[in-house]
């Protein structure tokens, strides 16, 4: 990613992450925020939840750690 990208994504929040690595449908599988959270930093990038109303899932925006917009 370069400094002005920003890529916005959706996951079904829960109290538990899955820890699988297979497909998993038509259940789904669930991630609490701070397990997004460490994801981004693990690759070097920042995630921030962005206010999007939905009954089931939360949206979140990747961008390089320095170049985050305020939410």
């Amino acid at each position: 990613m370069t400094p002005s990208s920003l890529f916005l994504a959706t996951y079904t929040p829960g109290d538990a992450c899955y820890e699988g690595d297979a497909w998993v449908y038509p259940q789904m599988s669930r991630y609490t925020a701070e397990k997004m959270r460490a994801l981004a930093e693990e690759q070097g990038l920042a995630c921030e939840e962005i206010d999007w109303p939905h009954p089931r899932q939360r949206w979140v925006a990747f961008s390089v750690a320095l170049s985050l917009p305020p939410a």
